[in-house]
């Protein structure tokens, strides 16, 4: 969330001062992104049936969709801005897996 607050703030300053506008990232976005990648981490190994797996995956699209036609709805955000969002949890989810794998909890 701090990352997505700075990389608005920066935006948000570079444009007052006459530089093109960077792309605004949409927290919601970013968040849900990042609640789905944690629960589908968590649930997932657990889980048996390979179909109750997809429809696991399935409804987590589902969410995801629903978050991202609500902010583009509501006028929210742009296009652009929930393709930042995605990038830049999923960025960040590998940066953390890495950091997991290296330090061996």
């Amino acid at each position: 969330m701090l990352l997505a607050l700075l990389i608005n703030w920066i935006s948000q300053e570079l444009h007052l001062n006459g530089y093109p506008a960077l792309v605004l990232i949409n927290e919601h976005v970013l968040a849900t992104v990042i609640i789905i990648l944690i629960v589908l981490t968590i649930i997932l190994p657990t889980l048996v049936d390979q179909e109750v797996q997809l429809l696991t995956i399935l409804l987590a699209f589902l969410w995801l969709g629903m978050v991202i036609t609500a902010q583009l709805y509501g006028g929210r955000s742009s296009f652009t801005g929930m393709l930042a969002s995605l990038l830049v949890a999923l960025v960040w989810w590998e940066i953390m897996r890495i950091f997991y794998f290296i330090c061996d909890f």
